[in-house]
């Protein structure tokens, strides 16, 4: 009789622990991964360990945060994918390369189109940015958790040509991103445009295979880029934001209350990481002087003025929508 009565508490214990862990009121700590390409001292970076304390710390360490910066997970399309296939749980990067799942994204990563880092934001905020987050999603499994996180406008960077006006343009080398729009406006400007890793840039600028690339004055002078380099000018030429991604399918594995915990703690971040960005110009600006670099303040009305030329006819070869640019404009005030 004792032996039975062992043997009925054994499984009534057995049984209470494969109800509870079937209820999922047993969790299994989640190490959860994400990847930039930013450097470990970009405000980026900085803001996604804010974003891992939280986490962390709301979940009671049942969430574990690893941050790979410096494009250690891939390149950022690479990254995206891991993404997709759920061996990333998160990427951090330029919205433009979104353009590559869902094509009127490639408006957010064109030249003189937005105005301001404000145009920028009333777009994403927008219902065409809504309109975007949700076709991505249910075309490619993607969430946007956020798209309104800030960086500087790009520039111009020269080996050795001062660029004064967009005429100048013409014949420089440029390194640039492997996306059409970042090839196509220059080329229109007649440049030779060159897609080169962001890890071989230095040298090949420093060999003469490229005389010229664009980018943030920060990552500039962070990634020691200007050392080949005499002259940048500020075309501002381009401001797009940074857009935080999870899988749908990811996302919706978690619980509602590491859902909640994930919403918040990107809020906290991202308020960081975009207060830290209000001055990173000034300051790259200052320490590139210092070492040597000039600065040219541009006719940038010429280059508005192409911007104006270039947008209209990269809308009829079909880089998104007919109609979107105007609409995008639109919002410009």
């Amino acid at each position: 009789m004792k032996n039975l009565m062992k043997r009925t508490i054994l499984i009534m214990a057995l049984m209470l622990v494969i109800v509870t862990v079937g209820t999922g009121t047993v969790s299994a700590e989640i190490t959860f991964k994400i990847g930039h390409c930013c450097h470990s001292d970009d405000p980026v970076h900085i803001a996604l360990e804010k974003f891992s304390e939280i986490v962390e710390e709301e979940t009671n360490g049942e969430i574990k945060v690893q941050i790979f910066p410096d494009s250690q997970l891939g390149d950022a399309l690479t990254q995206i994918e891991g993404v997709k296939l759920e061996t990333i749980d998160m990427f951090v990067g330029g919205i433009g390369w979104l353009g590559q799942f869902v094509k009127d994204y490639n408006i957010m990563a064109t030249a003189f189109v937005m105005k301001d880092i404000q145009h920028m934001d009333r777009v994403v905020r927008s219902e065409i940015g809504q309109e975007l987050a949700e076709e991505l999603r249910e075309k490619s499994d993607l969430r946007v958790i956020n798209a309104n996180w800030h960086r500087p406008p790009r520039n111009l960077m020269t080996v050795n040509k001062e660029v004064h006006y967009a005429e100048d343009v013409k014949g420089l080398k440029i390194r640039v991103p492997d996306l059409p729009t970042y090839t196509l406006p220059w080329q229109m400007m007649g440049a030779k445009t060159t897609p080169i890793s962001w890890g071989e840039t230095y040298l090949a600028l420093a060999q003469g295979i490229v005389d010229s690339m664009e980018c943030y004055l920060l990552d500039l002078y962070t990634s020691r880029l200007f050392e080949p380099c005499k002259y940048i000018t500020l075309t501002e030429h381009e401001f797009e934001n940074v857009v935080l991604l999870m899988s749908d399918s990811r996302f919706n594995k978690l619980s509602a209350d590491q859902q909640e915990i994930i919403m918040e703690a990107e809020k906290e971040a991202r308020a960081i990481n975009n207060k830290l960005h209000e001055n990173s110009d000034e300051i790259a600006k200052q320490k590139l002087e210092e070492a040597g670099i000039k600065f040219i303040v541009p006719d940038r009305a010429s280059f508005i003025e192409k911007g104006k030329e270039i947008c209209p006819i990269l809308e009829e070869k079909g880089l998104w929508s007919k109609g979107l640019y105007n609409r995008v404009k639109a919002l410009a005030e």
